[in-house]
C-alpha cells in the first residue's frame, strides 16, 4: 500500500484509488438498480393483490388488515419481511397463475 503514489495492492495487482472508487460506484449503481426493480415489482404485486381482494377474490391471503384473524397474513410488514428474506418467489408464481 502506497498512499503517496495513490496505489493500493489487491491480490498482487496494483490499483489506483480512482480505480477503486470507480469499482465502488459501479457496485453502488448496480445495487440501486436492483433495489429499484424490486420496489417496482413489489408495488405491482401489492396493487394486483389489493385489486383482487376488492373484487372479492381470495388472492394470496396476505392479510392486509393485520388483525391476526387467521386470514393468512399479519399485514404488510410480514410480506415486506418475506421480500427482504427472498421468500416471495412462490407468491409471484401463484399471483401470476391467479391473474391468468
Amino acid at each position: 500500500m502506497e498512499f503517496g503514489s495513490l496505489k493500493v495492492a489487491k491480490n498482487g495487482k496494483s490499483q489506483s484509488v480512482a480505480g477503486i472508487i470507480e469499482n465502488v460506484n459501479k457496485a453502488r449503481e448496480g445495487f440501486y438498480a436492483r433495489v429499484r426493480d424490486v420496489r417496482v415489482g413489489f408495488g405491482i404485486m401489492w396493487i394486483i393483490q389489493a385489486e383482487l381482494r376488492s373484487l372479492g377474490y381470495k388472492g394470496l391471503e396476505w392479510g392486509f388488515d393485520g388483525d391476526g384473524d387467521g386470514d393468512g397474513g399479519g399485514g404488510g410488514v410480514d410480506v415486506m419481511l418475506d421480500l427482504l428474506r427472498g421468500r416471495l418467489g412462490r407468491d409471484v408464481r401463484q399471483l401470476g397463475m391467479i391473474v391468468k
